[in-house]
């Protein structure tokens, strides 16, 4: 989506406070998952005739502003003749089922403000518009969320894949990436469940006894789909405490582990990144591989060289990591992320339709348990054609692409 006009969006206001204001307007609020947004978005965008104003915010700082990556988003105009306005806060699938289990009132996401006019802004506009939820997305299924009761309506629409990463080292003043680093091109199961007990040198990952700086896992918070079927698809189990890093860059621009400390812990105090969108743009951090590694430091006394991250997120975050957008090569901050295959298999449509490639999973769509609104009954409805007619069959996938199932987050996937 590009950018309006002053013009263009003052316009816009005139038309948009006349709809907002109109008494038989439907709000609708949804929350959850961020791995999917982008398909959300164009599902959402197809339910209006004519097209909608959309305002967005928190939108990818790399490449060109797209309202497809906004973290928040709000669609204004007409379906089947009727006002609609539907605002997205897009809190992380754990967090969107929390939002529409809860009793009425209890729990409430922050939405853009009514008046915003049509923009599409990377920092964060207005939102404060504190309001209960009518619909979720989730990337996994409630019985294996941290919130199983009361029992959601919900429906599965499709297959929502992820993707491990390696951060960034090269970039157009360094072309001569670690050698430690270029060995490591695959990770395992059994290889990511040490590592997210902790940390490991990257001769686990490698093979090779001389690379013996760590590797940390870089990941998401446990309000996060994404969190769950990493932990779910690698056996690690969400009963047990993963460690993860956060990077930033320190004043210099140089990769460095946030807080110098891996966070860890259970319930709601595993650490981690709350957005897919925050950690890829951070895995595109270079120059790790020579700065001080703080948390062996902590732990040894002793200084290693460096350190690398290793991340997972959803495709269309993923593609911000690694340098793409729209199918096109983007700028990114410092250099690209790279892509590791997984148990030895590369992320693919083909790979992930026949089921060899198995790190993906089912994404649903639940209703609010006590809030839902008479708008939100019908957008649901709505959603559950519009969702799979909207899927690229790249970043997402509906059931009839697939020639494979899997039951859940933590199975195998199965030839149908």
């Amino acid at each position: 989506m590009k950018l309006k006009s002053i013009l263009a969006i003052g316009a816009l206001t005139v038309g948009l406070a006349g709809v907002a204001g109109a008494t038989t307007t439907n709000f609708v609020y949804i929350s959850g998952s961020t791995a999917f947004r982008p398909s959300s978005y164009d599902a959402l965008y197809s339910l209006f005739s004519p097209a909608p104003l959309v305002t967005a915010g928190k939108v990818s700082t790399v490449g060109t502003p797209d309202a497809h990556t906004a973290g928040q988003m709000m669609f204004v105009g007409n379906i089947s003749g009727n006002p609609y306005v539907i605002k997205c806060a897009w809190s992380g699938s754990e967090a969107g089922i929390i939002d529409v289990t809860t009793t009425a009132g209890n729990k409430k996401e922050s939405f853009l403000d009514t008046g915003l006019a049509g923009q599409t802004n990377t920092a964060t506009l207005s939102a404060t518009d504190s309001h209960t939820v009518d619909l979720a997305f989730a990337d996994n299924e409630q019985g294996v969320s941290l919130t199983k009761s009361p029992t959601l309506t919900g429906t599965a629409l499709g297959i929502v894949p992820f993707v491990w990463m390696k951060n960034a080292q090269t970039n157009a003043l360094n072309t001569t990436p670690p050698a430690d680093w270029a060995r490591l091109n695959n990770v395992t199961d059994a290889q990511l469940r040490t590592a997210l007990a902790g940390g490991s040198p990257m001769a686990l990952f490698t093979a090779n006894p001389a690379d013996t700086n760590w590797a940390y896992i870089c990941g998401r918070d446990n309000q996060s789909g994404t969190f769950v079927n990493t932990m779910l698809g690698t056996q690690f189990g969400l009963a047990n405490s993963p460690s993860q890093v956060e990077i930033d860059q320190n004043p210099t621009g140089v990769a460095h582990i946030l807080g110098g400390a891996l966070f860890s812990g259970k319930g709601a105090n595993v650490g981690g990144y709350n957005s897919g969108g925050t950690l890829v743009t951070q895995m595109t951090i270079t120059g790790s591989a020579t700065n001080g590694d703080a948390v062996y430091f902590a732990a040894s006394g002793v200084q290693n060289s460096g350190f690398y991250a290793i991340g997972y997120a959803g495709l269309y975050d993923a593609d911000v990591a690694f340098g793409i957008q729209a199918g096109e090569v983007i700028a990114t901050p410092n250099g690209p992320a790279i892509p590791l295959t997984y148990n030895g298999v590369a992320e693919t449509a083909a790979n992930i339709e026949n089921g060899t490639y198995s790190y993906w999973g089912n994404e649903y769509l639940y209703k609010s348990k006590n809030n839902l609104s008479t708008g939100g009954g019908s957008v649901y409805t709505l959603l559950l054609t519009a969702v799979p007619a909207n899927i690229d069959h790249i970043h997402a996938f509906t059931y009839s692409d697939m020639v494979a199932s899997k039951s859940g987050a933590a199975a195998d996937p199965t030839h149908n």
